[in-house]
């Protein structure tokens, strides 16, 4: 697997094994491409709380577990409505 460094310092991954990201948090563009949102609709999900974030100093970040997370429940939730 090829890495290199972007101008965040976060690793930007390449190759076969680059779904199995071990970082704890994302950008909000890099979270909302894996919903399959645009940046722009990324960071509006994130402002009206649909995404969950914190903030570190200026820097808004994606917690992979609270994304992981969120999506568990909304899929449990399409679960529990098909079920009923």
């Amino acid at each position: 697997m090829a890495t290199r460094p972007n101008i965040t310092g976060l690793k930007i991954e390449s190759g076969p094994d680059a779904g199995n990201d071990e970082r704890l948090v994302y950008t909000v563009p890099e979270a909302g491409a894996k919903l399959g949102l645009s940046r722009n609709a990324a960071y509006e999900a994130a402002a009206r709380g649909e995404i969950p974030t914190i903030k570190l100093g200026r820097l808004l970040r994606v917690p992979r577990v609270a994304l992981d997370r969120m999506l568990e429940q909304a899929g449990s939730s399409i679960r529990e409505k098909t079920v009923a």
